[in-house]
């Protein structure tokens, strides 16, 4: 796997606009450091700028051993700058606090811009499934479920209930993935999503 260590191999990204609040410095953020981290070369999809990249926390993996970090996923809420790095961060400490699994999140300074790292938690034999994919196995029909995302019809289209028969058409065990849906929904009913 292609790596990099240097702090150099992280390109700032492009800020669209500024949210007129700036964060001098907190003792919570910590600053990625050279011989601390390193880039490794994965795409990852998304409108915001990303960049995958392992980080040496103390216990938790040797030094030496950069196979054994934790993988983060580092954004820059580039489009309301920082607040939107802050405000991801404060709802994911949210979702924790309403007992929702949430992948493990912090604030990090990376070539003087604020980013939000999500720890990457997929092991190598699991990969993620877009609602889309579960939509279009369950119908038999892609090019359907495309037409829908491109009119933005989903919320008309993919109700509960159709949701609840997609899962149950393409899981051997759905009752977890709908108790986890519904805790999911309550979560952005509070959180205004």
């Amino acid at each position: 796997m292609n790596r990099s260590t240097q702090l150099k191999s992280i390109a700032r990204a492009e800020i669209k606009k500024r949210s007129g609040f700036e964060v001098a410095s907190h003792p919570t953020i910590t600053y990625l450091r050279e011989g601390f981290f390193c880039k490794i070369h994965r795409t990852v999809s998304g409108d915001a700028p990303k960049d995958f990249i392992a980080v040496y926390d103390f216990g938790r993996g040797r030094k030496a051993q950069m196979s054994d970090w934790p993988a983060y996923i580092a954004k820059v809420g580039h489009k309301f700058y920082p607040n939107e790095s802050i405000t991801e961060y404060l709802l994911t400490r949210v979702g924790e606090l309403m007992g929702l699994k949430m992948a493990s999140s912090r604030l990090m300074w990376v070539r003087g811009q604020l980013r939000f790292l999500s720890e990457y938690f997929l092991r190598p034999d699991e990969s993620l499934v877009h609602g889309a994919e579960i939509f279009a196995g369950h119908l038999g029909d892609e090019l359907f479920v495309e037409q829908v995302g491109q009119q933005k019809m989903e919320r008309d289209i993919f109700t509960f209930q159709v949701v609840e028969e997609a899962v149950i058409s393409r899981f051997d065990q759905p009752d977890p993935i709908m108790r986890d849906f519904v805790s999911l929904l309550g979560f952005d009913t509070i959180v205004g999503e």
